[in-house]
């Protein structure tokens, strides 16, 4: 829709279709201030990029035509709502010039799986099998509409087209429940109809293609997935799949077949369709137990529920990696976004496996840094910026999962993340303490990075990050637990935000002046607190424009900061790494992987901060017991390969001893209905 000009409004045809690259760049053209479409024509948008492009007309979206994957609702929720836009999901029919309830965008936010209230003018009720209406929230009906948009009525002949108004009420056929604020949900249909797609497909319709072709079957679906059940024996099910293609006019990853000697049947003689549908239901059900499973084995002690998300329980960088790993084997792979959806309703999102993986670009850039971290320490090759970006990835996933929190003062929540990530590090500490025969004070109280002890009485320098990691943190939740801090964050991030940076750069720059240690100062908070606040920055770059004119900053800062610090190899590889890492959370979010390759980079990306604690322990005991020097090149080589082992199998390890504790607790309070396996298939 165009802006309105003189006192009128026009509609806009585009040239190309909402999955073209240029669509997005037509719409800004042509001004447009509103879109509407179906479910598949955000899929589409969303694939080829739109959400990367400024619109500064455009006011709202709409969608209807059929139930919207969450996660994907979200994004543009999200997208729309930092764009100072609206975003309108909708449910309506035919009969009723199709819109009859819609979400108030206000509340949008934690509802995405309802329809939400009846439109201006309309309005909505429950009635049982009888007609009787339902006044009790949560009980389940038909759900019936009336309002001034309702059809006069079927025209079957020419006749009728003159007739009365014959229909008040609208009987939807949906199955729906009204919430405590009023809210609906559609929690079924009455009858054998699905819609997918925008398509409304009878099952019937698909039955009959099917016998047409000789093949005699059962058809049950849901809004996500046809199902036949073929009971004719010697026919590929390739053969299948395209009969209902062709006759429902959906791509592959929404039909399936499954095979049965005879179809059971009602005492009436029909086919039993309600045990066909709860086989329909049972793969997704087992999905979403598994998928609660994950997140109760990753958020142990705490209590998991359907409801929540990875971002209300107040999930870090660290477990976000962890379980995307755990949940991209259980479903393919994640939509973005999947964070912000209920657990409950995650297992509708999984998307069907190919030969290609999308991935979150932050997992592949903590994988490649760690990677870095471990060579350079094996090799001493100058190679630094893996830790580096690393912590550019703690200041970025603060911002990214935490924000809401620190926004809100509840700094506690944010420091069990961390409390979690030190428990697996004092081990180390203990460790050095009882090899040097006194207790590593500094190391204890995590202040050995600021050069206030010499080596022998605190830990290697290797451990500096994670002692400045657990400063970071506890900067961040001191500076927000002051009220006007909290404030003017929230009021404007990016903002303040810079402001913070210019900071820390100059911090950076004048701290030597007045307090100089030499070597270790660039282990110190101070020298690298300006990374952290970097990476915050970036989660709030919302617009092309910004995220360009941030990214032309960032570089003139890299480049002063290499010349800076010492104008070497060293520095220079730094230093274009870390804007290599800037570049790449700005405008590529999401990396396309090979299958194989996505099960060789996650692995390491999830147990990355493992790695980084224990990848020189065996190394720098066993390889001088074997004469193995950084001279020999097989000593760097074994170097690296015992570090990452080491570190995947301490990662591994540790998910097991969780998922054990899990499971005892989810059976022990009666979360699985039945036991499949053992502790070892919980920890999965």
């Amino acid at each position: 829709m165009a802006p309105a000009r003189a006192g009128m409004a026009s509609i806009y045809f585009p040239k190309h279709g909402a999955s073209h690259s240029a669509f997005a760049q037509e719409m800004r053209e042509a001004s447009c201030t509103n879109i509407s479409g179906v479910p598949y024509s955000f899929e589409m948008m969303d694939h080829a990029g739109f959400r990367r492009h400024d619109l500064p007309e455009l006011r709202f979206m709409t969608v209807a035509g059929g139930r919207m994957q969450q996660a994907l609702a979200e994004t543009f929720r999200r997208h729309l709502a930092d764009n100072s836009g609206c975003f309108f999901m909708m449910y309506g029919q035919t009969e009723a010039t199709a819109r009859i309830a819609y979400v108030p965008p206000g509340e949008l936010e934690g509802n995405l799986g309802s329809i939400g209230i009846a439109i201006p003018g309309g309005k909505l009720r429950l009635a049982d099998e009888d007609g009787r209406p339902i006044e009790q929230n949560g009980e389940p009906g038909e759900l019936i509409y009336s309002g001034p948009n309702v059809m006069m009525g079927y025209a079957h002949r020419r006749a009728d087209l003159a007739t009365a108004h014959e229909v008040a009420d609208l009987r939807t056929g949906d199955i729906a429940k009204r919430d405590d604020r009023g809210f609906y949900s559609i929690v079924g249909r009455r009858k054998r109809m699905s819609k997918i797609a925008g398509l409304r497909l009878s099952h019937d319709a698909i039955e009959t293609a099917l016998e047409k072709a000789g093949i005699a079957a059962a058809v049950v679906g849901d809004d996500e997935r046809i199902l036949a059940m073929v009971t004719t024996p010697n026919v590929d099910d390739n053969e299948v799949l395209q009969v209902m293609m062709a006759a429902s006019g959906l791509p592959r990853p929404h039909l399936e077949v499954a095979r049965a000697t005879s179809l059971r049947k009602l005492a009436s003689g029909k086919v039993d369709y309600a045990s066909l549908h709860a086989r329909l239901r049972a793969p997704r059900q087992q999905m979403a137990m598994n998928v609660l499973d994950a997140f109760r084995n990753a958020f142990y002690p705490r209590q998991v529920g359907p409801s929540d998300t990875f971002e209300k329980l107040g999930g870090d960088s660290l477990l976000y990696v962890q379980l995307s790993l755990t949940l991209e084997r259980k479903l393919g792979s994640l939509p973005q976004g999947w964070e912000t959806v209920p657990v409950g309703d995650l297992a509708q999102t999984a998307e069907p496996r190919n030969h290609n993986r999308s991935i979150d670009s932050q997992l592949v850039l903590r994988a490649a840094a760690i990677l870095l971290v471990v060579i350079h320490h094996a090799t001493l090759w100058p190679i630094p910026g893996g830790a580096a970006t690393l912590v550019m990835l703690v200041g970025f996933s603060l911002a990214r999962f935490q924000r809401h929190r620190l926004f809100a003062g509840d700094g506690l929540t944010v420091l069990r993340p961390l409390a979690a990530n030190l428990a697996l590090y004092a081990p180390i500490v203990a460790g050095f303490s009882l090899a040097r025969r006194e207790v590593l004070w500094p190391s204890v109280f995590l202040s050995g990075n600021l050069g206030f002890a010499t080596p022998p009485h605190m830990v290697p320098y290797l451990y500096w990050f994670v002692e400045a990691y657990a400063q970071t943190i506890l900067l961040w939740v001191i500076l927000f637990s002051i009220p006007q801090a909290r404030r003017i964050a929230d009021a404007m991030p990016l903002a303040s935000g810079i402001f913070v940076l210019a900071i820390a750069v100059a911090a950076k720059f004048l701290t030597p002046l007045v307090w100089y240690i030499g070597g270790p100062q660039i282990f110190t908070l101070p020298d690298i607190l300006y990374l952290a606040i970097l990476g915050w920055c970036l989660y709030f770059l919302d617009t092309p424009p910004k995220r360009k004119a941030f990214f032309a900053v960032a570089t003139v800062l890299c480049l002063v900061l290499a010349w800076w610090g010492g104008n070497w190899t060293g520095s220079w590889v730094k230093f274009m790494l870390v804007l290599g890492a800037v570049f790449v959370l700005l405008f590529i979010p999401r990396i396309t992987l090979p299958t194989w390759a996505a099960p060789l980079i996650l692995p390491v990306s999830a147990a990355s901060y493992h790695i980084y604690l224990f990848h020189r322990v065996i190394p720098d005991w066993l390889l001088p017991q074997l004469d193995l020097g950084t001279q020999q090149p097989s000593g760097p080589a074994a170097a690296i390969s015992i570090g990452l082992a080491s570190g995947l199998a301490v990662f591994w390890l540790q998910k097991q001893f969780i998922g054990w504790l899990a499971y005892r607790r989810a059976s022990r309070l009666g979360w699985r209905s039945h036991v499949v396996g053992g502790p070892l298939e919980a920890a999965e």
